[in-house]
């Protein structure tokens, strides 16, 4: 099949690829004369497009110079394909640029916030993350230092969803330099951050603010924050084991310790501690499950709604909203009979999620979970072919393996550049934490029916955090063992391009080698 076929089939790959190269061009130039030049380009690209499928009439004089019928519509349809194209690449550079635009952020203010994070004390200043409810700026979110009182700790009665009256200058974000590819400015603009802030003690003082300068969805998300502040209150107090919990159903990491963290990087299981698509499917298929015994549509749909409304709990999360996007499309994909896993779908969930935010492009996050979807699908199916048991279990494990290793291929190069290491054991991590990871996901989502029960309530809550214990054991043995780590790995851009080429085409070398040995063995 040529490459004009599979974009035909898959039309959205067509837009997203165009769109994404916009994108980079219009994050690499700035000011005003590029961003009309882009409107100029994509309006003319339109224009040249319509007049290829409404051509005017030609005078008797020039029509004997006209190419024949079938030639001008060959000719025409092709060239209406590479304009609009080419257009869709000129918007992608225009929504780039405009996107990224500095803000314009005012004077030292007096202002109202709501506070939408839990504070967290770094050094000498707790950080934590607030709404403007008014002025010029409501709406806006703000990553806010304060500097500790010493005397009076007011800082301490901070909670998610208190009001406050403060006095401070806006700053826009801004990158410190480091030695990795980490860059926290563009960190801030994929969260939506539009400024920062410092604090003084004396500069700040709780109070009730209005919400009413704020949409319905913005009093709903904090509304939704008050709730999850108030589920963390029940597995903050109970060590890391509640921690790790805490982190892998809510999102809430304030509570890992370093030694935590770095022994989920070591093994390689740092992607439990974060909310991504491995959880929200693992709901999914539990809803589903549950209701299984209703029509197929109305549980679909129950259970989208539910995963939405988790979305808003948790937070929002660039990582979550990607993850409910993907299961959405292929939920609508599959009830109209196509494939949940196709290119198509893939690409057009990456097209809303840019549409929404072009910055997603640049998110490690995006980047990794896009790729390893990709990954999924074009090596699971062989290396799950290539082996198969008899017996349930080990056909299980043979499976799981197949999609580690399928996902882990596809990445590799993507981890190597971002964090400079490389988990030896990962095979042997995600074969004991993600069955693990399931039972605790599965188990917070019952403890949540179960709060109007206390004491069964509590035995279940009890029976987590025991599991999530051994579940931090196990991660810890593993981050132990010799060699469970290879560090210092430095990738530049041109190194994961290459890497990523040589990957692609022994791909396309094996599939062709198997085509002919195929046609040999008929012959």
């Amino acid at each position: 099949m040529s490459v004009a076929d599979h974009i035909r089939l898959n039309p959205f790959v067509g837009i997203a690829l165009p769109f994404v190269c916009g994108l980079l061009l219009g994050d690499s130039v700035t000011g005003y004369p590029f961003l009309w030049t882009f409107v100029v380009a994509a309006t003319t690209c339109v224009a040249l497009s319509f007049f290829l499928t409404f051509p005017p009439k030609l005078p008797n004089f020039l029509s004997r110079f006209s190419f024949s019928h079938s030639s001008r519509m060959l000719e025409s349809r092709m060239l209406h394909g590479i304009l609009i194209y080419l257009a869709v690449f000129f918007v992608g550079a225009w929504y780039g640029l405009l996107v990224n635009r500095p803000l314009p952020l005012p004077r030292p203010q007096s202002y109202e916030a709501v506070v939408t994070s839990t504070p967290v004390v770094h050094g000498k200043v707790v950080m934590f993350d607030l709404v403007i409810s008014d002025g010029p700026n409501a709406g806006a979110k703000i990553k806010a230092s304060l500097l500790r009182d010493t005397l009076t700790h007011r800082w301490e009665q901070l909670r998610v969803g208190d009001g406050l009256r403060a006095f401070s200058t806006f700053s826009k974000p801004w990158s410190r330099p480091t030695e990795g590819h980490f860059d926290y400015a563009r960190w801030m603009r994929i969260h939506d951050y539009a400024g920062m802030t410092f604090i003084l003690p004396d500069d700040w003082q709780k109070a009730k603010v209005s919400l009413l300068r704020l949409s319905s969805v913005e009093r709903s998300f904090i509304a939704a924050l008050r709730f999850r502040s108030r589920l963390l209150s029940g597995l903050s107090a109970n060590g890391q084991s509640g921690a790790v919990l805490a982190a892998m159903t809510l999102g809430d990491k304030a509570g890992l310790s370093k030694a935590t963290k770095n022994d989920f990087t070591v093994s390689g299981a740092s992607h439990i501690l974060a909310l991504s698509g491995l959880h929200v499917g693992i709901i999914y298929m539990f809803f589903m499950f549950v209701c299984s015994p209703f029509q197929r549509k109305l549980s679909m749909l129950f259970t989208l709604v539910t995963i939405w409304a988790y979305v808003f709990v948790v937070g929002m999360s660039p990582s979550v909203v990607r993850a409910a996007t993907m299961l959405t499309l292929c939920s609508v994909a599959s009830l109209l009979g196509g494939s949940r896993m196709s290119l198509n779908v893939l690409a057009l969930a990456a097209v809303i999620m840019l549409a929404f935010n072009p910055n997603n492009l640049f998110d490690v996050g995006f980047q990794l979970s896009f790729v390893a979807v990709l990954g999924i699908k074009l090596f699971y199916l062989p290396f799950a072919h290539s082996f198969h048991f008899r017996w349930w279990l080990p056909d299980r494990i043979l499976r799981l393996c197949a999609i580690s290793i399928s996902a882990q291929l596809a990445t590799m190069p993507l981890t190597l550049y971002y964090f400079g290491r490389f988990s030896s054991y990962f095979l042997l991590t995600n074969v004991v934490v993600i069955p693990l990871a399931t039972l605790l996901i599965y188990g917070v989502v019952l403890l949540m029916f179960l709060s109007p029960f206390p004491p069964v309530f509590q035995v279940v809550r009890e029976a987590l955090l025991l599991l999530a214990e051994k579940m931090v054991g196990a991660v810890s043995w593993i981050a132990s063992l010799p060699g469970a780590s290879i560090g210092d790995i430095h990738f530049n851009r041109v190194q994961v391009v290459l890497l990523y080429v040589a990957m692609l085409s022994l791909l396309l070398a094996i599939g062709r080698i198997r085509r002919v040995s195929v046609r040999t063995w008929e012959c």
